[in-house]
């Protein structure tokens, strides 16, 4: 497996495409986004032959077991070799709490949600008690691809 010529620039359109993109079992999930990553720096979709082949958590695990031994950690060892984290480089693959994301440099992006913010409230001294009354359901999360700075990646695999 190798990188194409302009793996720099498929690799940005691919992070491009995919962000704000929910997460999704068999279609975005950390596997399939990492994939991706590989498919558009190389060329070769390493999991072409499963995509959309599991819709959620219990089909993702059968599918690691079926694969490898069960964990994303064990499914990227039999494909790609192992790195020094401090050797990881852009669009190499890192590992972060069991999920696998695509290093960008100092930090890596992993598929992941954000909450939405709110505004801090002023606490008023003066201001009455409020009466509490029930509220309509917290706003869905925002997906989003999240950085995680090298210091927390447990692993690293090279690509290309």
């Amino acid at each position: 497996m190798k990188r194409v010529g302009d793996w720099e620039l498929a690799l940005y359109n691919y992070v491009v495409s995919v962000d704000g993109e929910p997460f999704e079992y068999g279609e975005l999930d950390c596997v399939m986004f990492a994939a991706g990553a590989v498919d558009a720096m190389t060329g070769e979709d390493p999991v072409a032959n499963h995509r959309n082949s599991y819709k959620n958590e219990i089909g993702a695990s059968k599918l690691l077991h079926k694969l490898a031994d069960g964990t994303v950690e064990g499914l990227l060892d039999l494909h790609l070799p192992t790195i020094p984290i401090g050797f990881a480089r852009r669009g190499d693959l890192a590992l972060f709490e069991g999920s696998v994301g695509i290093v960008m440099g100092g930090f890596a992006i992993f598929i992941g949600e954000l909450e939405p913010e709110e505004p801090p409230e002023e606490p008023d001294e003066d201001a009455p008690v409020p009466i509490r009354v029930p509220v309509e359901p917290e706003e869905p999360v925002i997906p989003a691809l999240v950085r995680k700075p090298r210091e927390l990646w447990e692993k690293a695999w090279a690509v290309g």
